[in-house]
């Protein structure tokens, strides 16, 4: 596992929320594993989990999720301004998945 300096793993006691609104094993499996390594935990969302834009509106879902977690990733840019939000929609492989691509 990666961790700082003082040993001390850098995503100890933090979890982040993966929203996912279409199937991508190795964005998902990146992202879960990078995350686990740096000693966090990674929570999977998929579209059936959440219904954005049908059940709930965008903001209410970005407001609960930011409440129980440190990190949103997802593809869609609904970044709440309290949390982090990493993006997976680009044409570039994202810094996991370019670290297991064997290319």
């Amino acid at each position: 596992m990666a961790s700082c300096a003082t040993g001390e793993f850098l995503a100890s006691g933090k979890t982040m929320c993966m929203i996912f609104m279409k199937p991508s094993l190795r964005t998902r499996v990146s992202f879960e594993t990078g995350f686990n390594l740096l000693g966090g935990h990674a929570i999977y969302l998929g579209p059936d989990d959440i219904g954005l834009g049908g059940r709930e509106e965008t903001r209410d879902i970005a407001r609960v999720l930011s409440g129980y977690n440190d990190i949103i990733m997802g593809g869609e840019h609904a970044a709440h301004p309290h949390r982090p939000l990493l993006s997976s929609l680009t044409p570039h492989p994202s810094p996991p998945a370019a670290l297991t691509t064997n290319d």
